[in-house]
């Protein structure tokens, strides 16, 4: 809790530190407040618009090298668009100056703020239950119900991890799947590591709890939260599994070293395969090689969404489109799960237009072959 605080606190110093320059330039370029304050909103609006495109450019990268200071740029913008601009904006309004300006100021502060709030402190903590079907030819004839859970991402154990627990308790599952990031630093911070841990010891299902590797923190920091839990870390392998429709198979590669060949040896192409891997762009690899279920995260499904536009960027190689929620590629359906955390690494922890979610997949058997609903 308190490395976060003081990721806000550091996000907070250079946003004001980008904003003294502006103002000092509005001051010199108009007169009275709301003309100064037209002028500062609009010089927000270009700094923040420069950072994102720096975002954009640096994201197709991927790079860890590139991760904090895109971040903490983001930290940075969240500041300055979510905080300071409309405080800035609800102070001119109070000020002499035209009415009709005044008024609009305000309206702006007033609706930035509450998207803000929102963004913040509603949003993140309100755990969605999406409940999607997936028909399928060679699904098992008794059918399957699968609880996804992604990007889990603590910082330490609060409301979210509860929420997220209560959900797929009630779901009844046959199978629980996990696919990725777990604790944010993974165990380099303990409270973080702690929280995943406590989730991880109390996850139930008929059939098992499966989980991958993904990319927040390292294998061997995987291998220790799951360690003595109800969790199997599927590290390049496979598990066969016996049910009343006829046997499955569930898969799982590493995210770092991943090895499809040598997790999806030994399947019979007849039996019916779930592959789990953090990354939605493994998908691309997949056409002919026997997987009848692909399950990802990694995209938080953009974490922030513009309504009418979609996610921002997904930090995914497939494009903004693959945010979450069930699709197909070349004949090999996949569903992405926008995951139960936010970034870390100096990231803003914020959502918008995209709630956490903890997914149901019921799997059944169709007559024409494959179907996707949701």
């Amino acid at each position: 809790m308190i490395r976060v605080l003081l990721e806000y606190a550091a996000g907070a110093l250079a946003a004001l530190l980008l904003l003294i320059p502006c103002r000092a330039w509005a001051r010199r370029r108009a007169a009275g407040a709301c003309g100064r304050a037209a002028r500062l909103l609009v010089a927000g609006a270009v700094v923040s618009a420069w950072l994102f495109a720096v975002n954009a450019a640096l994201a197709p990268l991927n790079q860890a090298f590139t991760l904090r200071p895109l971040f903490f740029s983001m930290m940075t913008v969240f500041w300055l668009l979510g905080v300071f601009v409309p405080l800035g904006a609800l102070g001119a309004a109070f000020r002499p100056g035209p009415w009709g300006a005044r008024l609009a100021l305000g309206l702006f502060g007033l609706v930035a703020l509450g998207v803000s709030v929102d963004a913040n402190l509603v949003e993140p903590r309100r755990v969605t239950a999406p409940r999607r079907e997936i028909v399928l030819a060679g699904a098992p004839t008794a059918g399957l119900r699968v609880a996804h859970l992604s990007d889990v991402q603590t910082d330490y154990l609060g409301r979210r991890e509860r929420e997220a627990l209560r959900h797929v308790q009630g779901f009844d599952p046959d199978l629980v799947v996990l696919t990725g990031d777990y604790a944010n630093g993974g165990l380099e911070h303990r409270e973080a590591a702690a929280g995943a841990r406590w989730l991880a010891e109390r996850l139930r299902a008929r059939y098992g709890v499966f989980a991958v590797t993904g990319d927040e923190g390292t294998p061997e920091d995987d291998t220790a939260i799951f360690a003595g839990t109800p969790v199997r870390l599927l590290r390049n392998e496979a598990v066969r599994i016996d049910t009343p429709g006829g046997p499955i198979w569930v898969a799982g590669t590493d995210r770092m070293d991943p090895d499809q060949g040598r997790a999806l040896c030994g399947i019979p192409r007849e039996e019916f395969c779930i592959l789990l891997q953090h990354r939605p762009e493994r998908v691309r690899s997949l056409p002919g090689r026997g997987v009848d279920l692909f399950l990802c995260g990694h995209t938080h499904g953009g974490q922030v969404a513009i309504p009418g536009f979609g996610p921002l960027t997904t930090l995914c190689a497939l494009g903004r489109r693959y945010d979450r929620g069930v699709f197909d590629w070349e004949g090999v359906p996949f569903h992405i799960c926008a995951g139960l955390g936010m970034e870390g690494r100096w990231a803003p922890r914020v959502r918008f237009w995209c709630p956490p979610e903890v997914a149901l997949l019921t799997v059944r058997r169709g007559e024409a072959g494959r179907r996707l609903a949701e």
